[in-house]
C-alpha cells in the first residue's frame, strides 16, 4: 500500500510535476492517480523509476512510501 502523503511530500520536494512522473512511468494521469491513491498498485518498474526521479536511495524510505502498512 502506498503512503500517499509521503509520496506527495517527496514529489513536492522534487519540484517535478505529476504529469512528468506519470509519463516517465508510462502511465496516464488517471493511472498514476489510481496508484498514488491505492486504487491500483505501482509495479516494480514504476517504483524503480520513481525512486530514481525523486532521489529515494534508502531502502527504509522506499519501503515506508511504497510498502506502507494499512491502518485498517
Amino acid at each position: 500500500m502506498t503512503d500517499t502523503k509521503k509520496l506527495d511530500d517527496m514529489i513536492d520536494k522534487s519540484g517535478k510535476k505529476i504529469g512528468y512522473l506519470a509519463e516517465k512511468c508510462g502511465l496516464s494521469l488517471g493511472g498514476f492517480y489510481n496508484c498514488r491513491t491505492n486504487r491500483a498498485e505501482f509495479k516494480a518498474k514504476h517504483i524503480k523509476i520513481l525512486c530514481e526521479e525523486l532521489g529515494i536511495t534508502s531502502l527504509k524510505e522506499k519501503d515506508a512510501i511504497f510498502f506502507a502498512e494499512s491502518d485498517a
